[in-house]
């Protein structure tokens, strides 16, 4: 078989070229390749060297990958929606989407010593890959980057806060200062809405929906805030939200 499969491997055989007509059309017949407009025919060995010439354009196929994976991660398939961020990232290693989304999918399909391993890198990719939304996302397409950074980022912060409470109840006693891992938690929440609100006010509906999940956080996981923290959180937000209930009453 030639290197790779599936689609790829239809991308290769069409780019290669005849070296006789220089037709794209050959075919795989019986262990040799075929050119099916003059007959030329082509070893492996022969046809592996002409691509080693050929640079294939998997554009679109990593734009399926993104495609598929926003659509596994929106409907809570977060096992199919890893593999296709895992495949994005083997085409775009780089990529902050894929390398966040990876993070947070495996952290909502894996046992808790992954969250345990990787809570600090996993908080730091949430502050880059938001200010990387800003800066590098096309304008037409930073409202959709958003709404779909702040699901990940809820998704990340609800599982992971459940997950770790297992973690501390079965091994606490063996970690020093166990409450520290639940403050990252607030941490991170305070740290993505200050964001929010220096970088995407243009969105306010994204701020607002955020500012709802803390407030639902506070209620849930108080021990993430330290108790400074959450009263000032508590009285900020309340209110906004009292100020934009009037305003929804008034009009």
């Amino acid at each position: 078989m030639l290197p790779g499969g599936g689609q790829t491997e239809r991308q290769e055989m069409q780019a290669i070229k005849c070296e006789v007509c220089g037709s794209s059309d050959l075919i795989k017949q019986d262990g040799i390749f075929v050119c099916r407009y003059c007959g030329m025919q082509y070893s492996l060995p022969e046809v592996q060297k002409m691509l080693g010439t050929v640079k294939i354009d998997r554009t679109e196929e990593k734009k399926n990958y993104f495609i598929l994976a926003r659509r596994f991660f929106a409907g809570t398939n977060y096992a199919d929606a890893l593999k296709y961020y895992d495949l994005a990232l083997r085409e775009d290693p780089q990529n902050r989407e894929a390398i966040y989304l990876y993070a947070v999918t495996s952290v909502a399909t894996q046992d808790c010593n992954y969250l345990y391993r990787n809570l600090e890198s996993i908080i730091n990719m949430s502050k880059v890959y938001l200010r990387q939304i800003a800066t590098d996302t096309p304008e037409e397409n930073q409202l959709a980057d958003v709404n779909l950074f702040i699901d990940a980022h809820t998704l990340f912060i609800r599982k992971g806060t459940e997950m770790m409470a297992d973690y501390i109840r079965n091994c606490g006693a063996e970690m020093r200062r166990p409450e520290n891992y639940y403050y990252a938690f607030g941490y991170s929440a305070i740290d993505v809405y200050g964001t929010l609100r220096e970088l995407f006010s243009c969105f306010p509906e994204c701020v607002e929906r955020y500012e709802e999940f803390l407030l639902e956080m506070i209620a849930a996981r108080p021990e993430c805030f330290e108790r400074k923290a959450r009263k000032e959180i508590l009285k900020q937000l309340s209110k906004k939200i009292k100020k934009r209930k009037r305003i929804k009453v008034q009009s």
